[in-house]
């Protein structure tokens, strides 16, 4: 027999081979729109594949960022981070109907936290690199960024509006809940519901402008 190892496509590999299905759809698509495609239904080739061709089928010639925002079905990684997203800008209206959505969707509330786990890990990391004078950018060979280093990028983006101190602070809120989830009977939506609630007050006390 043989062993293989069949590692998934980089971000930028697998960006032009969107592009070329695209070509082959009579159709067009950025580079940019490919790769934010990629962020917004996840790297599963089957599933990128699908729906770009659903939005090459309504777009009159090329797909663009407001076709894949109003057509593409997103990942689950891409609705938490549209909720830390609103959570780090005091958004809460928007943060809840995103939270709604998911419990709606009967999402996974332990899934669903640890992807907010991991929005504000990321954002750690970034800022503690920041605090360090280390480019950012190491931060891909130090950790297992390969093939997701839009993470560093939408980290760096959004850290600006937390403090470090904040950030900690964030991360043992998250941790206790993940805890809690895992050790006790307390209905996990209700868990969830708070947490975020928690990280909302906390980012209005350690905003950084």
């Amino acid at each position: 027999g043989s062993s293989v190892n069949l590692e998934k496509r980089s971000l930028s590999d697998l960006a032009k081979m969107i592009v070329s299905y695209a070509k082959k759809q009579n159709c067009a698509i950025s580079s940019a729109n490919a790769q934010y495609l990629i962020t917004v239904v996840g790297n599963d080739i089957k599933t990128v594949f699908n729906e770009l061709e659903k939005m090459c089928n309504f777009a009159n010639g090329e797909v663009t960022r407001e076709i894949i925002d109003n057509l593409a079905v997103k990942s689950l990684q891409a609705r938490v981070f549209d909720l830390s997203k609103f959570i780090l800008k005091g958004d809460s209206d928007s943060a809840y109907k995103v939270l709604n959505t998911l419990f709606v969707q009967k999402e996974e509330p332990i899934a669903v936290l640890s992807v907010i786990s991991s929005c504000y890990v990321d954002m750690y990391r970034v800022k503690c690199a920041k605090t360090a004078n280390i480019d950012e950018n190491n931060l891909t060979s130090i950790f297992s960024y390969k093939n997701r280093e839009f993470l560093i990028k939408n980290a760096a983006r959004d850290c600006r509006s937390i403090s470090t101190e904040g950030l900690r602070k964030a991360i043992d809120i998250l941790s206790h809940s993940d805890e809690l989830m895992k050790s006790t009977s307390v209905d996990k939506n209700l868990l969830l519901e708070e947490t975020v609630a928690k990280l909302l007050i906390l980012r209005s006390k350690y905003a950084s402008y």
